[in-house]
């Protein structure tokens, strides 16, 4: 029985009209890492090689490990990462510091 991962990728490569062996090649990946993946011989395939084949495959990372199931690389049905925050008023602060320091105004 084929795993998810396997099944998506392969709906992907058809969806996109590519082989596996182009979709590898087209990721900077070995020749033979998706095939690889669809065989079940790579038990557990890298974070940055599923990134790299979601980019080629036109889908997101998400669909591709089963998080989502939409394929869309830009639809956003699961809760997008949080942003990391800016500290407040860091760049004002040494901005000022810089331009007193000068004697010169902000």
């Amino acid at each position: 029985m084929e795993n998810e991962l396997a099944q998506r990728i392969r709906s992907r490569l058809e969806a996109v009209g590519k082989s596996a062996a182009a979709a590898s090649l087209e990721a900077g990946l070995g020749r033979s890492a998706v095939t690889d993946i669809l065989s079940g011989n790579s038990g557990s395939p890298r974070l940055t090689t599923l990134e790299k084949l979601a980019d080629v495959l036109e889908c997101s990372l998400a669909y591709l490990v089963g998080a989502s199931d939409a394929a869309d690389p830009d639809d956003r049905t699961t809760a997008p990462s949080p942003q990391p925050r800016a500290q407040k008023g860091s760049h004002r602060g040494r901005r000022a510091n810089r331009c007193v320091s000068r004697g010169g105004h902000f």
